[in-house]
C-alpha cells in the first residue's frame, strides 16, 4: 500500500514546521535578551558623561551622576544605583527604568522623561548609555560611558570622545569623570558623607 501525501497535508506540515521554527527563534531571541541582562547586572563605574546641554553635566548638574550598580529585574526592567554630589556632599539614589516596546530601549523619569539604549562598547566590560531627555524646559541628550573598573585606557577614552562629538556634543561638554571625586567613599555603604 502506497501512502500519498496530498497538498492539504503538505501545507499543514509546512505550517507546523514554520511554527516550530518560529518558537525556536523566539526562544533564541529570549536567550540572547536574558544573556544581555545577565551581562549588564553588577557593579559599574562612571568614566565619562557628555551632553549637548552643558548645565546638565557641569558641577551640580542633574546628570552628573555616578553609577554603582545595574541589575536586570525579572520583569525586564533595570535597577540603577547612583551617587551624586549635592552642594559638595555625596548622596545616593536609585531609579528603575522600564523596558519599552522597542527592543533594547528603556524609559525612566528623572529630571524629566528619558528614553535610553545601552550599547556594548568594545566588549561586555564597557557600555555606553545613549539617553534622550524630554525635559519640559528643553530636551537634551546625554551619553554616559560605564566600565567594570574605575578607569580605562586613554585609547578607549579618545574613542568615546569621538563618538560623543559625532553626536553633536562639543568637547567642553564631555566630562572625564575619572579626574573628579566620584563618591567612592560611599559606594556600597548606604551612608552619605562629604
Amino acid at each position: 500500500m502506497k501512502l500519498e501525501i496530498g497538498p492539504d497535508i503538505t501545507a499543514r506540515l509546512r505550517r507546523e514546521l514554520f511554527q516550530i521554527s518560529q518558537r525556536h527563534e523566539d526562544f533564541l531571541a529570549f536567550e540572547v535578551m536574558a544573556q544581555r541582562h545577565i551581562q549588564i547586572s553588577g557593579e559599574w563605574y562612571s568614566i565619562f558623561v557628555a551632553s549637548d546641554l552643558e548645565e546638565k553635566v557641569e558641577e551640580n548638574g542633574s546628570m552628573r551622576i555616578f553609577v554603582e550598580l545595574i541589575y536586570a529585574l525579572d520583569n525586564s526592567s533595570l535597577y540603577f544605583k547612583f551617587q551624586t554630589k549635592v552642594n559638595g556632599e555625596c548622596t545616593e539614589f536609585s531609579a528603575v527604568a522600564d523596558k519599552t516596546e522597542e527592543d533594547g530601549v528603556y524609559s525612566v523619569n528623572y529630571d524629566g522623561y528619558n528614553v535610553f539604549r545601552i550599547s556594548e562598547f568594545g566588549d561586555s566590560t564597557y557600555i555606553i548609555v545613549y539617553l534622550a531627555n524630554f525635559n519640559k524646559d528643553r530636551p537634551y541628550q546625554v551619553l554616559e560611558f560605564y566600565a567594570r573598573e574605575p578607569d580605562v585606557s586613554p585609547e578607549l577614552k579618545n574613542e568615546f570622545v569621538e563618538i560623543a562629538q559625532k553626536r553633536g556634543i562639543v568637547k567642553e561638554n564631555i566630562i572625564d569623570l575619572t579626574k573628579i571625586d566620584r563618591c567612592f567613599q560611599i559606594r556600597g555603604s548606604g551612608v552619605s558623607q562629604a
